[in-house]
């Protein structure tokens, strides 16, 4: 097992569009951090991780209301920018994560889905040492703090465009590559983006995620 912790990659693209829609002022550079983790093992594009605890903001959107990442990045971006109190900046971090919840009806099969109370957590990582004693208080009250425990992931890497059709196929590519490892997958995966959307799709970094039934080591 050895400890990996992911370089630190430009954040100036990731987010300028869509700070200058909510009217946020953006620094010329920045470096967004990314959480760092225990590499239990890797298979060719696929890897078993251990992620300590942390301490994520989140806003949940309702299915059938557009890209729930854009929809939920708005609300988390504002609340990073000065969007709380005592109106704090607070050190910005990739991915940005989303995970459905809730009952979601196929009609078309794979792609197309019909709402049925479902909804997409988005989440922002806090930065690595944050406590939910010591995070500032979002103003909007759709974004809430909360501390995701230790867990272990079963994790595939791609790139491409990263839309729901392809995360959907990758998950069950991660879900069968566990179960030949005798791995028992829990949970809705969790889809992580990297990138901008005007990155050449070929460059582009995206993950999904399973959490395992086996308790991450502390």
């Amino acid at each position: 097992m050895s400890m990996t912790k992911s370089p630190l990659r430009p954040a100036l693209a990731l987010f300028l569009p869509l700070l200058s829609a909510i009217g946020l002022a953006s620094p010329s550079k920045a470096d967004t951090a990314e959480p760092s983790f225990k590499r239990v093992l890797r298979d060719g594009t696929f890897e078993i991780r251990d992620y300590d605890s942390q301490v994520v903001a989140e806003v949940r959107v309702p299915e059938g209301r557009g890209d729930p990442a854009s929809a939920g990045f708005r609300p988390l971006a504002r609340y990073i920018f000065g969007g709380n109190k005592p109106r704090a900046s607070i050190a910005m971090t990739a991915p940005v994560t989303r995970q459905q919840e809730g009952q979601s009806i196929a009609i078309t099969a794979p792609v197309t889905r019909q709402d049925a109370g479902a909804e997409w957590k988005v989440r922002f990582i806090m930065p690595e040492g944050s406590t939910l004693a010591t995070m500032p208080v979002p103003n909007d009250p759709n974004v809430r703090l909360l501390e995701e425990p230790a867990k272990r992931y079963g994790v595939i890497t791609f790139s491409g465009f990263g839309s729901q059709a392809t995360m959907a196929e990758k998950s069950e590519e991660l879900r069968t590559w566990l179960q030949g490892k005798k791995l028992t997958p829990m949970g809705a995966p969790i889809y992580a983006s990297y990138d901008p959307p005007w990155t050449a799709p070929f460059l582009r970094r995206h993950e999904v995620w399973l959490a395992l039934a086996v308790p991450a080591k502390p």
